[in-house]
C-alpha cells in the first residue's frame, strides 16, 4: 500500500501561537485516495478523514505536499483538498 506521512510542528509562541502539531497523511487503498489530517494541542488530539476515488498515487502525493507545505489549517483543509482536486481533475 503507498502512503505518505508528512508532520509540521508548531512552537509556542506565547500569545500569538500555541505548541500543536499537525500531521497530514495520505493512504491508497484500491482506486481510492484516504486521506487524513490529526491535530495535536492542549494534550488533545482530533482526526478527520476524507476519500477520494479516482486519484493516481502521485495526484494524491502533490496535493498531500500542497496541504503540509502551505501548513493549511484543520478548519480549512477538507475544502482546501475539494478544490485541489478539481485543479487535478481539469487537467
Amino acid at each position: 500500500m503507498e502512503s505518505v506521512v508528512l508532520e509540521r510542528n508548531f512552537s509556542e509562541l506565547g500569545k500569538l501561537q500555541k505548541e500543536m502539531l499537525l500531521q497530514y497523511a495520505v493512504k491508497m487503498k484500491n482506486q481510492s485516495a484516504a486521506f487524513q489530517m490529526r491535530r495535536v494541542q492542549d494534550g488533545k488530539e482530533q482526526t478527520e478523514t476524507e476519500t477520494v476515488a479516482g486519484l493516481a498515487f502521485h495526484e494524491a502525493k502533490q496535493i498531500i505536499h500542497f496541504l503540509y507545505e502551505n501548513a493549511v489549517p484543520m478548519e480549512n483543509w477538507k475544502d482546501v483538498l475539494h478544490e485541489l482536486v478539481c485543479l487535478v481533475w481539469q487537467v
